[in-house]
């Protein structure tokens, strides 16, 4: 749902900022705040996925947020794998295409002086 959110909104902004749409910066703004918010909280539940306590001197080894999941079952496996993607997707892909935005709208947040203006 989480990265529903980020793909419709960044298709509002877009649509908005092709049609020169005064609030197509209120929508990024939003965007970027709801990244903010919620990034640190799917992170650490991308990262449970990993925590397994042992017991019985190691024989058993259980998933710490479900006691139920044995961390050497096909089923474990699963959800390691399924994690591991959302880790790659969330708590690196969405800073990472913040950037990639930042970077294309730098021209618009700091725009260059003009010439001659600030050369020493």
């Amino acid at each position: 749902a989480f990265l529903l959110l980020h793909i419709g909104m960044l298709a509002i902004w877009r649509y908005q900022r092709s049609k020169s749409n005064p609030n197509a910066w209120k929508t990024l703004k939003r965007l970027v705040w709801l990244s903010k918010l919620l990034l640190p909280a799917v992170s650490i539940l991308i990262s449970r996925a990993f925590c397994c306590r042992k017991y019985d001197n190691g024989t058993f080894e259980y998933l710490l947020a479900d006691q139920s999941i044995s961390c050497q079952s096909d089923y474990y496996y699963g959800i390691a794998t399924y994690a591991g993607l959302m880790g790659l997707a969330f708590p690196i892909g969405i800073p990472l295409l913040w950037l990639i935005k930042l970077r294309e709208l730098r021209h618009r947040l700091n725009p260059p002086p003009p010439d001659g203006v600030g050369v020493g």
